[in-house]
């Protein structure tokens, strides 16, 4: 991906022809400001100008503009010096420096080598004012030598002026500098007419002639992208231009005409990336900031509160709907919306119509500006790019995209590409915020959070989130708290209990006595083994005041599971069973703790009592189906102990059969029960509920368990012929994800059960078998085993030479299991 280029929303950094060449819309001011220019080189009086408006709206280029056309024209250049400062001169703290930046600029532009004397020796005197009276002197002496006067082209203009020109001295040379002396004119800008200038009883009141530049109007907006598509070649932008020549008032609306915000959504439109176009946006805005603040500073309070009412309606509402969310009275709304407005701060439309005027925030930037700074979530998302997302692409369109996103960022990350993959998950989030319907905006924001997760993005991952799970009204320390603890809990769901201490850390930075938060930490401490603090964390969460009794009751039974953990089984009944006591406690939480308690008190030697608890959860109303599988499995295994062998089976049974079934205890009780038959003879019906298991666990283990029974029993009832479908079967049979290693072992087990069940010779056939399935990678893994059998077979040391000496090891083991007395006969 391309780098990260604010030079194409910063004139100052294009080539002038590039500048000239997207120059739209603004031709006639340029036209009277350069015949202004030329009326001055006669006049005893100089008159100055100041352009006004806000960031990104073009004085910049207009300055530009004059210096390049100055320059072009005879006329004009043999009657002036034209300096340009940069945009911010950090160096500028006194008219004394202005001047001395004017007279090392004719040196370095101008190539006058007086101006470089002028500069030596303003430069050696240690008295500012003396260096001040010297560099004024040198100026005049250098217009009159040249008969051209200097034109001064200031941008930021309200930034130098006048708190940077320097004492009352400083500021009286400056006045006499613009009024008596005639050979310098000044070009500056600003973003607002400071009081300086425009207040009557101000020093410096009608020096400037304030020329306000105007938003592009919608001909002007599309004038301008054709411009941009001509400059960078992009023919495919202007064909969609063609097709799509509507939808560009979108840009004009979404802007305000403002060209900076017209180029970037340009740049969004024609390139498809965000991160880029939002940084550099985040750049100009964090510029506005200290005049921004000042302003609202020093504006009345009534009228701070409407603007901010007016930005949470998004920039556009009318009077009652102000006055409503400002919580003033609507005349005192109207009359401050009036004076807003002669400020130049709104504008209004639907005035003198018979109808409710509708008030705008007239500088979009000004509106960006105040919702990254002030409301959530744009704190972090320039909510005028999703606008735009909107208005311009389908739904479908941005379906498609965010499918392209998703392959882009995982081949991204899959080359180690992580910055590009980061920037993608940033497009993303911005293409999942534009869909309004709820649920799938929201689906898409997960997506965007999981990607930023993948990325290392932490805190984007925890922000988005919170977009999907806070109240937008929180404090920010809340909402962003409810972020994590949405990631904490994603996280414990995807099994990564380091990552989920991490998140659930980051919300007690910000709540810090939060329950939930506490009993979550607490379990993910204990699934990473780190019981005491675990034990900690429940702890907490269960003693703060005011907790939730039913979280204090889901906080018992996980503290319980800790202390099982820890062997504490009398401190885990005490747990359970205050968990069961607490009143209104859900019927969900009560058959956990009777559940877990029946073990505890099993595990204490008590199976009596064991299975009272056991049965009152299975008959507990309302009890989710898992808790009542867990303990008919459960109960089946301890009556098995008990030698209740037809009360298992029925335990066994029921929980097979529980209606919609159960993922994890029916298969588990089916391979149970297939044992039971299996060992009471009764074959058929062990191999019908081995067969089953296998085909609906979703456990490896219990998948491969079914398999190292079932196959030598198909070997003893002479099914021989069944064997071949159920290997080559075993791969698509296996649990999406199951790691290699747990496929290894599987294999190994299955061999290693025929071998002893029924013959080497049958465990060769079905491992060769075997070795014609799956994957390469597995294939060469399991290939160890023929040695191994040959090895029980024979004996003889040679055979295992050729296996490195780990795997050498492992074959002798392999051997010892599957030889244990007269070996059986037999083919598949």
């Amino acid at each position: 991906m391309a780098a990260y280029a604010p030079f194409k929303y910063n004139p100052s950094e294009m080539p002038p022809e590039n500048v000239e060449k997207t120059f739209v819309g603004r031709e006639h001011l340029l036209e009277r400001l350069l015949a202004a220019i030329k009326e001055q080189r006669g006049r005893e009086t100089i008159q100055h100008y100041l352009l006004l408006g806000p960031r990104g709206i073009g004085k910049t280029t207009m300055l530009l503009m004059i210096q390049k056309r100055l320059a072009e024209d005879p006329e004009l250049s043999g009657s002036w010096l034209c300096v340009r400062y940069r945009e911010e001169e950090f160096y500028v703290h006194t008219l004394r420096d202005l001047l001395a930046l004017a007279a090392d600029s004719l040196h370095a532009e101008s190539n006058i080598s007086e101006a470089g004397e002028l500069c030596e020796a303003a430069g050696a005197r240690e008295d500012d004012e003396e260096s001040l009276a010297v560099l004024l002197s040198g100026l005049r002496r250098i217009s009159k030598a040249h008969n051209k006067r200097i034109l001064l082209l200031v941008d930021n203009f309200d930034e130098v002026f006048p708190k940077r020109i320097g004492p009352e001295s400083g500021q009286q040379a400056f006045r006499k500098l613009l009024s008596a002396d005639s050979f310098i004119m000044v070009i500056g800008t600003s973003v607002q007419l400071f009081e300086d200038i425009a207040g009557y009883d101000e020093a410096f009141f009608n020096f400037f002639s304030p020329v306000y530049l105007e938003n592009l109007s919608d001909e002007e907006v599309e004038e301008l992208l054709k411009a941009r598509a001509d400059l960078y070649g992009h023919g495919e932008f202007l064909q969609v231009y063609r097709e799509n020549k509507e939808k560009f008032r979108a840009i004009a609306f979404l802007t305000g005409g403002n060209p900076r915000l017209v180029l970037m959504l340009y740049d969004i439109l024609s390139e498809r990336r965000f991160l880029p176009v939002v940084e550099a946006l985040r750049e100009t805005v964090d510029r506005l900031t200290p005049l921004l603040k000042d302003v609202l500073g020093n504006m009345p309070a009534q009228q701070s509160k409407i603007l901010d009412g007016l930005m949470r309606l998004g920039g556009v509402a009318s009077p009652s709907e102000v006055a409503k969310v400002a919580r003033l009275p609507l005349n005192a709304v109207t009359t401050q919306l009036g004076r807003l407005k002669e400020a130049r701060f709104v504008s209004a439309t639907g005035e003198g119509r018979g109808r409710p005027s509708t008030y705008h925030v007239c500088d979009r930037m000004f509106r960006t500006w105040y919702q990254m700074r002030y409301l959530r979530p744009a704190r972090r998302r320039i909510e005028m790019f999703v606008e735009f997302v909107r208005a311009w692409f389908s739904v479908e369109e941005r379906r498609k995209s965010l499918g392209q996103f998703h392959a882009d960022f995982d081949m991204r990350l899959q080359a180690g590409e992580v910055v590009a993959a980061r920037e993608i998950a940033f497009g993303m989030e911005y293409l999942a915020a534009s869909f309004q319907d709820e649920s799938e905006r929201s689906k898409h924001l997960e997506e965007a959070a999981d990607a930023y997760l993948r990325a290392g993005e932490f805190h984007e991952a925890a922000i988005v989130l919170a977009e999907v799970n806070a109240n937008g009204t929180q404090p920010q320390p809340e909402y962003e708290a409810a972020g994590y603890y949405a990631l904490a809990w994603k996280l414990r769901e995807d099994r990564d209990f380091a990552k989920a201490v991490e998140a659930c850390r980051e919300v007690l930075k910000r709540d810090r006595n939060n329950p939930k938060t506490r009993m979550l930490l607490g379990h993910c401490l204990s699934c990473l083994k780190d019981h005491e603090s675990a034990l900690n964390e429940l702890t907490s969460a269960i003693e703060i005041e005011d907790a939730p009794k039913e979280l204090v009751s889901r906080a018992l039974v996980i503290r319980g599971l800790v202390k099982l953990g820890r062997d504490d089984f009398e401190g885990a009944v005490a747990d359970y069973t205050t968990a069961t006591q607490i009143e209104d406690t859900s019927n969900e939480v009560v058959a956990k703790a009777l559940l877990y308690r029946g073990i505890a008190k099993n595990e204490l030697g008590d199976p009596k009592g064991a299975i009272e608890d056991w049965t009152a959860a299975i008959e507990l109303e309302h009890a989710p189906k898992e808790e009542i599988a867990h303990a008919l499995f459960i109960r089946g295994g301890t009556k098995s102990e008990l030698d209740d062998v037809e009360g298992a089976i029925a335990d066994y049974t029921a929980a097979i059969g529980l209606e919609d079934g159960d993922k994890t205890w029916g298969p588990r009780a089916l391979a149970n029960r297939g044992q039971i038959h299996q060992i009471f003879g009764r074959t058929s019906e062990a191999i019908g509920d081995f067969a089953r298991c296998a085909q609906i666990t979703p456990e490896a283990n219990v998948l491969h368990r079914s398999f190292s029974s079932m196959l030598p029993l198909l070997v003893q009832t002479g099914r021989t012929s069944e064997i071949a479908d159920w290997v080559n079967r075993l791969g698509e049979l296996e649990p999406e994800g199951t790691q290699v290693e747990r496929q290894l072992e599987g294999r190994i087990d299955i061999v290693t059960a025929v071998a002893r069940e029924c013959s080497l010779e049958v465990a060769s056939d079905v491992l060769d078998m075997l070795l014609k399935s799956g994957s390469p990678g597995l294939r060469q893994r399991v290939e160890f085993l023929k040695p191994a059998l040959d090895f029980a077979r024979s004996g003889e040391e040679s055979v295992l030479a050729k296996l490195p000496q780990e795997e050498r090891e492992f074959a002798r083991r392999i051997a010892a299991k599957v030889v244990p007395g007269p070996e059986k006969e037999g083919r598949v």
